[in-house]
Order: C-alpha cells, then sequence, then structure tokens
C-alpha cells in the first residue's frame, strides 16, 4: 500500500494495491548424472557449469566409465548446467578406496600418512617425496648427566615443538624440543649413552621438513615445514589447505618423519568391480542424507535424469561375475526404472534413458516393454565419438548417447522452446553408429517407441526420433509431455499467490486473467496449436465449478485445457504423373 502526502488533518483510506507475479514457463534445462568417474567425491553431487570444471572435480576420460564422455558431450551440444553424482561399490574388499602413502619415523612407526583428495584408481600415480633442511646449527658445550636436558654454545631461537638433531661422530638422533631458555634445551627422551660421554664433540641443528608432490603434470612443494600445530609452516595444514593432490592425516604426536625418496601412492580403487544397481539408485532421507539418484530430489533444478554407465552392469568384464548376464540385465533395468519413478514423481522431470546393449531383435524388444511412461524416452544405439584427448583426431570411443541427446534437449528448449520435439539434431562429435541399423531395423525399433540414431553420409548422426515410452498415443511424444509438465509448473509456480487470498468473485477474475495471458503468450510463441487463441485453450473459473460449498472450505478451481502442437513424424508424398507435367503434393501427417 503506498502512503499519499495529504495537507489537512483527517482520516484517509488507501485501496491496497493487488501485486501477483506473471505466470512464466521455466526454459532452463539441467541434467542430473549418476555414473562412475576418474576421480572426485563419492555420493557427493556438484553442480557443474562446463567440462573444464568437471574435470578439475572428477577427472577426465581414464575412468572405465562413460560418465566423462556423457557429460562433454552433454556441453558439447549444448548444454550450460548439470549436476553430478559420482557413485562406486563400497563393499570392504574391493570397494572404492583413496591411494596412500605412509611415511614412517624414526622409531619404525607411522608418522603421518599422504592420502589422495579423492578414491581411485588416479591416486596410484601420485607420488612424493620428503626431504630435511637445516634451519640453524650449533655445538653442544655440554649435556646434563640425565641426557634429557643440554647447553649450546650460541643462541638458537629454539622453541617447543621443534625437532633438533644431533650429531656425535657417525651417530645421530632426532629429539623434540620440550622447553628452551638462553641456550638451555630440555627433549622429550634422554640422548644416547655415547652423546654423553665426557669429552665427546655433539652438535645440535634445527631440522625442518620439505615435501614435494607430483601427479606427473602438477607438482607441489611445500618447503621449510614441520609437525608442530602451532607452527605458521604446518605442514598439516598447509597440505590440506592448498593441495589440489593430497590430504595429511593421522599426524602422530611426538613423531618425527624419515627422509624418503621419490614413492609412489599405492592401494587407490576405482570401486567397478562389484557396483550393484543399489550403488546407482542410492536413497533420499532429507537434504544432508541422500545418494546416487536420490541425490537428484534434493537439487529442484535438475529437469533431465541420466545414468550412462548403468551398461556397466551387463557389460562383461567390467562390474563383476554378474555382468553380461541375464541378471546383469535386470540389474541394467533396475537402474533405469528408478529414474523413471523419480521423473514421474517429479513431474517437470524426464527420464533420458540408454538402451541396453542388445541386437536389435525380439529381446530388445521385450525389455522396452517393460517400461510404460510417459516421462522417459530411449535412445538406440550406441554411438563413437571422437576420443577429445587425441590429437591426431582418429582414436575412438564407443559410448552410450543419453548424454549427447540430454545437451540437445537443453539447447531446443533454451533456443526454441520446451514445444520443439529434440529430434532431426546433430550429435557434435559423434562420427558412427556402434552398431549400423537397416531400414527395417529401424521401423521395428520406433513402432516400440525406441528412438533411433540416423547416419548421414559426409554430416554424422542425427537423432531419429521424439517418442516416449508411453503406449498412451496422448502422451506419445516427448516435447508434449515435456511441455505439459512446463505448464503444469509454471501455473503451480505462478499461482501461489492466490493461497490464503479472500475467496471471491475478484479472485477467480484474476487467477482466470493471468492464467489466460500466460497462454496467449504461449500460444504466440507456438507453444500451442490453433488457428486462433480459442483452439489452442480455455480456462473456466466459474460458479459451477466453485460451487458455494467449495468456497465455504477455502477451495478454488481453475480448469485448463491446453492443445499443445505435436511434431511432424511423417512427411507423405503424392505423386500424380499427368500428360505435361508430374503434380507433386506434401501432406503432413
Amino acid at each position: 500500500m503506498g502512503i499519499r502526502s495529504v495537507d489537512i488533518p483527517g482520516i484517509y483510506f488507501d485501496s491496497p494495491v493487488h501485486r501477483s507475479n506473471a505466470v512464466r514457463i521455466d526454459t532452463r534445462t539441467v541434467a542430473g548424472f549418476v555414473g562412475v568417474s576418474e576421480k572426485g567425491p563419492v555420493q557427493s553431487p556438484q553442480v557443474i557449469r562446463d567440462f573444464r570444471e568437471y574435470q578439475k572435480i572428477f577427472g577426465g576420460f581414464s575412468s572405465p566409465g562413460a560418465l566423462a564422455h556423457a557429460v562433454y558431450g552433454y556441453f558439447s551440444a549444448g548444454g550450460t548446467e548439470c549436476v553430478v553424482v559420482r557413485v562406486a561399490s563400497q563393499n570392504e574388499s574391493g570397494g572404492v578406496a583413496p591411494a596412500q602413502l605412509p611415511v614412517p619415523d624414526q622409531r619404525g612407526k607411522i608418522s603421518f600418512f599422504l592420502e589422495a583428495l579423492s578414491p581411485g584408481v588416479w591416486g596410484n600415480y601420485i607420488a612424493a617425496r620428503l626431504w630435511y633442511g637445516i634451519d640453524r646449527a650449533a655445538g653442544v658445550s655440554r649435556v646434563i648427566s640425565e641426557g634429557g636436558v643440554f647447553h649450546t654454545d650460541q643462541e638458537m631461537n629454539l622453541a617447543p615443538g621443534m625437532w633438533v638433531r644431533l650429531r656425535c661422530g657417525s651417530e645421530s638422533c632426532f629429539r623434540e624440543v620440550k622447553k628452551a631458555d638462553r641456550g638451555r634445551c630440555s627433549v622429550r627422551y634422554p640422548l644416547p649413552e655415547s652423546f654423553r660421554l665426557p669429552g665427546v664433540s655433539v652438535g645440535v641443528e634445527i631440522v625442518r621438513l620439505n615435501l614435494s608432490i607430483s601427479n606427473g603434470t602438477k607438482t607441489e612443494d611445500y618447503l621449510d615445514v614441520s609437525l608442530d600445530a602451532e607452527d605458521p609452516r604446518c605442514l598439516e595444514q598447509l597440505v590440506n589447505r592448498n593441495s589440489g593432490l593430497v590430504r595429511a592425516l593421522n599426524i602422530r604426536k611426538h613423531s618425527f618423519p624419515c627422509e624418503i625418496t621419490t614413492t609412489s601412492f599405492s592401494g587407490g580403487r576405482d570401486g567397478v568391480a562389484g557396483l550393484q544397481p543399489g550403488d546407482f539408485t542410492g536413497w533420499y532421507r532429507g537434504l544432508d542424507d541422500h545418494a546416487g539418484i536420490g541425490s537428484f530430489e534434493a537439487f529442484p533444478q535438475v529437469k533431465l535424469l541420466c545414468a550412462p554407465d548403468a551398461t556397466l552392469l551387463v557389460q562383461p568384464g567390467v562390474a563383476g561375475d554378474e555382468a553380461g548376464t541375464p541378471r546383469g540385465l535386470n540389474h541394467f533395468f533396475t537402474v533405469q526404472k528408478a529414474l523413471v519413478d523419480q521423473a514421474e514423481r517429479f513431474p517437470d522431470r524426464f527420464a533420458v534413458l540408454d538402451a541396453p546393449p542388445l541386437d536389435p531383435g525380439m529381446e530388445l524388444a521385450r525389455y522396452v516393454r517393460k517400461f510404460d511412461s510417459a516421462f522417459a524416452a530411449m535412445y538406440y544405439p550406441r554411438v563413437r565419438m571422437l576420443d577429445p584427448e587425441d590429437q591426431g583426431g582418429v582414436a575412438l570411443f564407443s559410448v552410450p548417447v543419453s548424454g549427447h541427446v540430454s545437451g540437445v534437449y537443453a539447447r531446443m528448449d533454451r533456443e526454441k522452446g520446451v514445444f520443439h520435439a529434440p529430434a532431426n539434431q546433430f550429435l557434435p562429435g559423434v562420427i558412427a553408429l556402434d552398431s549400423p541399423l537397416e531400414k527395417g531395423d529401424v521401423e521395428f525399433l520406433y513402432s516400440l517407441g525406441l528412438n533411433t540414431l540416423c547416419a548421414v553420409p559426409g554430416r554424422g548422426i542425427k537423432i531419429w526420433g521424439a517418442r516416449t515410452l508411453s503406449s498412451d498415443t496422448e502422451w506419445r511424444y516427448i516435447n508434449v509431455r515435456r511441455t505439459f509438465s512446463r505448464i503444469l509448473t509454471a501455473l503451480k509456480e505462478g499461482t501461489h499467490w492466490a493461497v490464503f487470498e479472500p475467496n471471491t468473485t475478484s479472485l477467480r477474475k484474476r487467477l482466470t486473467r493471468h492464467v489466460v495471458a500466460f497462454l496467449i503468450d504461449l500460444w504466440r510463441k507456438g507453444y500451442l496449436a490453433g488457428a486462433v487463441a480459442e483452439e489452442a485453450f480455455f480456462v473456466r473459473c466459474d460458479e459451477e465449478l466453485n460451487p458455494p460449498e467449495n468456497r465455504d472450505a477455502g477451495i478454488v478451481t481453475v480448469q485448463v485445457g491446453v492443445c499443445i502442437a505435436r511434431p511432424a513424424e511423417f512427411i507423405v508424398v503424392t505423386l500424380c504423373a499427368e500428360r505435361e507435367h508430374v503434380k507433386v503434393t506434401l501432406d503432413e501427417n
């Protein structure tokens, strides 16, 4: 309510100004990917905005899975943002594990561990070297008979927590300083007997640590550090705050490490062997307790769901003994069913599925028929894409296509609108089909609702299908289902302002105006079919829909009907040969 200026004392009334947000359709499309990566946090979803960011967190193309290729294809095809969840087997034996390097101390125990930042074989390629540096040196003028206290012949500015090395002839020992005052130093353990003999010459020096870590492409040096937590150059704090490769763990108190030559880490495992459907499906028990596909429930911006590495469950010799068997195919189905189930529970989501690696026959048909959902589409076959890291530009990868297809969805939604079918579009970087298809194969598969890919000689690979997996002809097309879902979400979010408003005729008229304005805008942009607006939609919010008993119960009902534009799947060409010319007419069905 605005406050107007007044000049005369009195009582003034201002009418409330009703403000309500316009209903708008969301054109942003974010994909959610779950799969196996080279490195990165396990079961911890990360928002990724370009492939470089993916590489920084999850690594490159060295993983046994296809997640990196899928995300690369997604961004190449036009995606701008995605959420990635790394999955791995977490069995105690053979499950995912980080590579480590134990650093021994002077007593033969472990001083501390260096551990790769995330689990995976990638950490086995890290190596570390540790060597000493001398800060200050002096001579020992006197050793007290108990052996735990000595005097230096000059001030060394010793402090508790420092480590010193004492030398006597060919012998040496390391001790931690407990107290130090004006050349008098108390150490934690007595010096050896030979250091206390009359007339022997003993030297002392402050020892610092130098650590170098490398994985072949990146090197990190931490020089002049110590294990003392109070030291500004504390190794644990510097490494754990700054390293992009490792972290320091389990620093043992009163322990001083030995020097180590360049030594490789070991024990890193990707956790691919033994992968189970549950590793992919995960759960959602709240914002702070989720895993796998369930993690996407914590990200309302996710619109597309993909699990390209579910194919590992059916590839022989990759994810365990059951891969490549009928049970492996059942595991594959379990993962894809989880994608579809979530898409159906969140109506603005859609599952983009990869067909199992089967020949285009009855076994594949039986698999496809397990699904009957308007919230999912399946694509066949796998494709071959150029290796982005091959400088020669000839190496190929065989990968599932869901990542590339999802990128096309995102680009089409952004540039043309959700009402455009994500089909008849080339896939960048894809140069061949893994399994060439005959015309009969395409017809058979498309009759099942399975979208095939088409090789265009000299140009590349196209998406050649726009169907969902639904048997209901009303929801046959991807763009129809997704457009309706976006409209539904827009209406739900754009009419929140009406909650708790007085349930009057005025409210119903305002609701009608808002919804009509929204639908007219969609019709003008091409989302809705119809030569005139009346053919494209209708909106009812009258007394019949809102009888007194509903109004008394606080219920207001708006009925909306829309006619969503459907894609032209088949162009029928009719040739009519006449005596003087050939007449050609095209009918779109």
